[in-house]
C-alpha cells in the first residue's frame, strides 16, 4: 500500500489514515505481509487461521496478542473485570469533572456575589459621605438659624428701647 503523506507545518498536528478493513483484505487477498504496517492492519482484519499463522510468524508479538484474545474468550471474567476497572475509572473521572465543573460555578457565583457585596459597601460609604455632608449642613443652618434668631431678638430689643412695638412694626411693614 502506498499512501501520500503531505509535510505539515504544525508539528503539534496528527495525521490520521483511515484505511476500510474490508478493502484492506481484497488488496492483499492473495499476497503475502511483507511489512509492520500491513501486519498490523491484518491483525485487525483477518480471522482465517492461515493468515493469522502468516502474522504471528512475521512478528511473534502478534503471537502474543492472538493468544492472549484467545484466553480472553476462553474466560471471559478477566476482560469484564478489566471492563469494570475502566468503568469505576470512568466514573471517577466524571465525578472529578463534575466536581470541577459545580467548584467552576460556584467560584462564578461567589465573584458575583462579592461584586454585589462590593457594590453595596461602596454604595454604603457613598451614603455615609452624604450624610455627613448633609449633617454639616444641618449644623451650618442651625447656627443661620439661631444667628438669625439672635438678630430679630436684638431687632425686637431695638425697637422695644425706641418705643415700637413689635406687631405695630410688622403691621406698618406689612401696610407698605
Amino acid at each position: 500500500m502506498k499512501y501520500k503523506i503531505v509535510p505539515q507545518s504544525d508539528k503539534n498536528t496528527k495525521l490520521y489514515i483511515f484505511v476500510p478493513l474490508d478493502v484492506f483484505r481484497k488488496k492483499l487477498h492473495n499476497k503475502a505481509i511483507e511489512t509492520e504496517l500491513e501486519a498490523w492492519l491484518g491483525f485487525l482484519a483477518f480471522d482465517d487461521l492461515k493468515r493469522i499463522w502468516e502474522i504471528s510468524r512475521f512478528d511473534p508479538i502478534f503471537g502474543e496478542m492472538y493468544h492472549d484474545l484467545s484466553e480472553y474468550r476462553k474466560d471471559v471474567t478477566d476482560v469484564l473485570g478489566v471492563f469494570s476497572e475502566r468503568l469505576y475509572e470512568m466514573d471517577v473521572e466524571a465525578a472529578k469533572y463534575q466536581s470541577s465543573q459545580e467548584k467552576k460555578k460556584l467560584r462564578k457565583e461567589l465573584s458575583k456575589q462579592a461584586q454585589v457585596i462590593e457594590n453595596l459597601a461602596m454604595e454604603k460609604q457613598q451614603m455615609a459621605s452624604e450624610n455627613q455632608q448633609m449633617a454639616l449642613e444641618n449644623r451650618q443652618m442651625a447656627s443661620e438659624n439661631r444667628q438669625m434668631a439672635s438678630e430679630i431678638q436684638r431687632l425686637h430689643q431695638l425697637l422695644a428701647a425706641a418705643g415700637i412695638s413689635a406687631d405695630a412694626g410688622s403691621a406698618h411693614a406689612a401696610g407698605k
